[in-house]
């Protein structure tokens, strides 16, 4: 499985289903777009995850069961019965490539058919064995090898090139969510990634043209897209996320997953004691010992008490001290992914933070104290009927893949896939005529 199943305009009109994985939550969104081309929410559902474990399926029978309750539920919500489902995930042990093609021109005026010519070519090239393609993106065309242009439709040059993204993933990760969804009836429209979709939800074309990177904290991974001149320039994936924390407090408090959960989600921050942030040395007073490979990553300096499921009682400063140690750890390995691509240099001054595990109290500030860029909490925009459940950080990437649905409707050389027409004589032959006629 090399290619990515073809995505026609007409698949996208009318209401249509956004089905987001994590590790922690499933969650489904019928979107319809109206006359004007906006957006509007008119159901959603969540359920809890079933069958993923780091944002990869580990059990398809599970994964499928929860799959078709969450479509269900939404569908019952909306009152309709969608046939085609897109998904954003963020597994797929997900890898970016930026590649350079060229086409010297017929003639010297560059024509629509020149543009298609040279946009087939990326498509064309073989993949990695093992590797599906999920998504393309131009970065900007160059005519004669320089001056970069938007748009070269018009312009007089005897050659054309593009540098263009492709994001893959594991062809087997494509193919067990093409046959979870059938196994509920229904068809894998397209399939995109977390981080990437969340970018077009959250960034105005303008963030996206100066350079932001998207950090996507989900249940079971952590995912960075690099968005500069328009278009993402690299992406890059940690199997760590919310989960990991919450384990990191039950192991540690002695709780139970779900209480860990919930202590997390309502008392959780990871805000510095006071005594750190101004670089004091403070000795730890005494505390009951949990554990031989656990040290607090600072002294408690807030007093102010939380009580436990189990009975016992810790300061608050302390269950920080005990979440801040997984998040510098998660930090520091995209650091070191995008270092290893040769990114890092690429980042701009603003990251903006998405996903659920993002929500973490002070967790803006202190991203933007461990990067020394300024970080902020993301939240979706140009999409209407949105409630306080699905205008956070946590439902950016499924309504950031509506808008990619859109952006791809409206972009006829975007609409169908060519490498998923090659199979067969008459499909080739499809190709051609729209390649070159």
């Amino acid at each position: 499985m090399n290619a990515l199943i073809p995505i026609h305009p007409q698949q996208v009109k009318g209401p249509f289903a956004v089905l987001d994985i994590g590790s922690s939550k499933l969650a489904c969104l019928i979107i319809e777009q109206a006359a004007d081309g906006s957006l509007t929410v008119l159901s959603h559902a969540m359920h809890a995850s079933a069958g993923i474990q780091r944002g990869e399926i580990s059990d398809l029978a599970e994964f499928s069961a929860t799959l078709g309750k969450v479509v269900e539920a939404a569908e019952r919500k909306a009152s309709l019965t969608i046939k085609d489902l897109h998904i954003v995930m963020p597994g797929g042990r997900i890898a970016s490539q930026i590649s350079r093609h060229q086409l010297e021109l017929a003639d010297s005026l560059v024509g629509a058919r020149d543009i298609r010519r040279l946009l087939t070519k990326q498509f064309q090239s073989p993949l990695p064995e093992g590797r599906a393609l999920i998504q393309t993106e131009e970065l900007g065309y160059m005519i004669d090898g320089h001056h970069p242009v938007r748009n070269p439709k018009g312009m007089r040059a005897s050659h054309l090139s593009v540098d263009i993204t492709s994001l893959t993933i594991d062809s087997s990760a494509y193919l067990n969510v093409s046959e979870a969804a059938e196994h509920n009836h229904l068809s894998l429209g397209r399939l995109g990634n977390a981080a990437a979709a969340s970018g077009l939800s959250c960034l105005t074309e303008e963030e996206r043209d100066l350079g932001a990177l998207i950090l996507d904290m989900g249940g079971g991974t952590t995912s960075a897209a690099l968005f500069l001149h328009g278009g993402i320039i690299g992406l890059v994936s940690v199997p760590l996320g919310g989960i990991q924390i919450t384990r990191d407090i039950a192991n540690i408090l002695s709780l139970s997953l779900s209480d860990a959960e919930r202590l997390k989600a309502m008392e959780g921050s990871v805000t510095p004691s006071h005594g750190e942030a101004l670089g004091d040395i403070l000795a730890p007073p005494p505390f009951a010992a949990r554990g031989d490979n656990f040290v607090p990553a600072s002294a408690p300096f807030q007093m102010q008490d939380l009580q436990l499921s189990n009975g016992e009682v810790i300061s608050r400063q302390f269950l920080a001290d005990v979440i801040r140690p997984r998040i510098e750890e998660i930090l520091d390995l995209i650091q070191k992914r995008l270092e290893a691509g040769g990114l890092a240099n690429h980042i701009s001054k603003r990251v903006v933070l998405t996903g659920g595990a993002s929500q973490l109290t002070g967790m803006a500030d202190f991203v933007s104290q461990y990067w020394q860029r300024h970080a902020s909490l993301a939240h979706p925009i140009q999409v209407s009927g949105l409630d306080d459940t699905t205008s956070g950080p946590a439902y950016a990437a499924p309504i950031g893949m509506a808008l990619q649905l859109m952006k791809i409707a409206d972009t006829p050389h975007q609409s169908y896939h060519p490498a998923s027409l090659s199979r067969s004589p008459f499909g080739r032959l499809g190709l051609w005529l729209r390649t070159h006629l």
